[in-house]
């Protein structure tokens, strides 16, 4: 099974689960999904008239959050299980369609507005990422803005490792996190401590480079939601002339 497969099969496992269910664990209330929402609307300085793109919708329970403030909303996602489960999330200005990131079908310009939140992180390699970024640059009309959100930084990579070890076991959190390394190290030699199932990026790097391509890049901290501030940024773009 191919790397992308495999990703697909996974997120397509998500919709027997619960929806509501961040990367702690535990389940958000309506309240924060939101708060979060409301931030994103925001963010891309949605009024009620623009044609917005969600990149990487799955059920649409975020979509949902912030729908109602844009002209009309096409919600894409890989995972045909979760478009489907989003039945029950989709409003009147929400039209969701089965596609992958890296190849969208639209025309050159047809948004006013892209949103791609908490995506890019869960693509199967950089390589995806990189595409999925060009597409999205490609589809955003002139005077566009842009969310690329929720982009785990390896600056605070500890950070994160923090959090998840303290969702673990007790006795997982008895032994300390590089004690634990080591001793991986040594009984099975060859297999990577550390790593994780989500991509990381440079986010000064990344911000460059759309800088350099004519965009005005603002890099946000993540919302106050689960444990994603404490290590993610967002990065939002508004159109200064830049390349497609």
């Amino acid at each position: 099974m191919s790397t992308a497969a495999q990703w697909r099969q996974t997120f397509d496992a998500w919709a027997a689960q619960d929806p509501t269910v961040a990367s702690t664990g535990a389940p958000s209330s309506a309240a924060e999904l939101a708060s979060v929402g409301d931030l994103l609307a925001d963010w891309l300085q949605l009024d009620g008239t623009q044609r917005v793109l969600d990149v990487g919708c799955a059920s649409g329970l975020l979509t949902a959050t912030w729908a109602h403030r844009a002209g009309s909303v096409v919600g894409i996602d890989r995972s045909l299980p979760l478009l489907r489960q989003g039945a029950l999330h989709q409003s009147g200005v929400l039209r969701p369609l089965c596609t992958d990131a890296t190849a969208l079908p639209f025309a050159n310009g047809s948004f006013d507005r892209v949103c791609c939140f908490g995506v890019l992180l869960c693509l199967p390699d950089h390589a995806h990422a990189d595409r999925a970024v060009d597409e999205i640059l490609r589809v955003a009309a002139p005077g566009a803005r842009i969310v690329l959100g929720s982009l785990p930084d390896p600056r605070h990579r500890e950070t994160f490792f923090d959090h998840c070890d303290a969702q673990a076991p007790w006795l997982q959190r008895a032994v300390p996190r590089r004690l634990r390394w080591t001793a991986k190290r040594l009984l099975r030699p060859g297999v990577p401590v550390g790593k994780t199932a989500i991509l990381w990026f440079d986010i000064d790097a990344l911000a460059e480079r759309l800088r350099d391509r004519g965009f005005h890049v603002a890099v946000e901290v993540d919302p106050e939601f689960t444990n994603y501030a404490a290590y993610r940024k967002t990065l939002v773009l508004s159109d200064g002339g830049g390349t497609r």
